[in-house]
């Protein structure tokens, strides 16, 4: 029944503003945050806390590898040192080594003699002088074993040299002179010209006699020795004046490097007393 009807809904009352208290809309009406420290460090600190964190997690492998360059690096640095202290050592010592061997010997200071004053320095006498000392005596330049058997050798050689010539072996006899020869008068005489000489000698006399007296070998040098042979030669021939004589006569003989041999370099007619009398006597 109440169709096309409009219904109106009763009006409600509204209540009486309360005088003197102002009314703001809810609308427009917004938060107040206390402004206390507490209220934005802590906020702070945790934004601080994570962008550590993730520095740390960035950079961590980088900086676990630098640390590894930075250690081998000084491991090396010290190996290398340690080497180069050793070399060093071993260069001093390589030095050491040098000077002293370098470093001429120096013989031991002798003993004051008996009877010199306290506090007198060594090798000096009481007078203040140093006295000379005389140096050792240098060993024999050769054994005693070698110079005998070179000194056999040698007068082996005069003897034969004689002989041969006495028995008109010419060969033989030149075989004991050197290829120079300071023979008399001639000095450095080749070989050959003492086989000419020897040869004229062999041609006038037929009778040849030669004694051997005394021999006697001094060494004025180690590969040189001079022979002093006391000796007397009788030289004739038919019909022709006889010499008979006697002198000394001297040799140097001087040992050949490649041989070993001792040849003669030089031959001298010392002293002679000679006298000559007719064939038949």
């Amino acid at each position: 029944a109440t169709a096309g009807v409009p219904i109106v809904a009763p009006a409600t009352p509204e209540a009486p503003p309360a005088t003197g208290i102002p009314v703001t809309p809810p609308s427009a009406r917004r938060i107040v945050v206390p402004r206390t420290p507490a209220v934005w460090i802590v906020p702070l600190l945790l934004l601080l806390a994570v962008a550590l964190w993730a520095a740390r997690g960035r950079g961590g492998g980088r900086s676990a590898a630098a640390d590894a360059d930075s250690a081998r690096t000084i491991a090396l640095d010290t190996g290398s040192m340690a080497a180069l202290d050793a070399e060093f050592l071993r260069l001093q010592g390589v030095a050491a080594a040098a000077a002293a061997s370098a470093a001429p010997a120096t013989a031991p200071t002798p003993a004051p003699p008996a009877g010199t004053p306290a506090g007198t320095p060594a090798g000096t006498t009481s007078t203040g002088t140093t006295p000379v000392v005389t140096p050792p005596a240098q060993p024999p330049a050769a054994p005693a074993a070698e110079r005998a058997q070179a000194e056999a050798a040698i007068t082996a050689a005069v003897h034969d040299l004689n002989k041969a010539w006495v028995e008109g072996d010419i060969s033989r006899h030149v075989g004991h002179y050197a290829s120079r020869v300071d023979y008399y008068n001639s000095r450095r005489l080749p070989r050959a010209g003492v086989r000419r000489d020897r040869t004229r000698d062999l041609r006038r006399y037929d009778d040849r006699r030669i004694a051997l007296h005394a021999i006697q070998v001094q060494w004025p040098e180690e590969d040189r020795a001079r022979v002093l042979v006391d000796k007397e030669w009788i030289f004739g021939a038919d019909g022709t004046v006889r010499r008979r004589g006697r002198g000394t006569q001297e040799y140097i003989f001087k040992q050949d490097e490649d041989d070993g041999k001792w040849y003669v370099v030089s031959e001298q007619l010392l002293t002679t007393t000679e006298a000559r009398s007719p064939a038949g006597n």
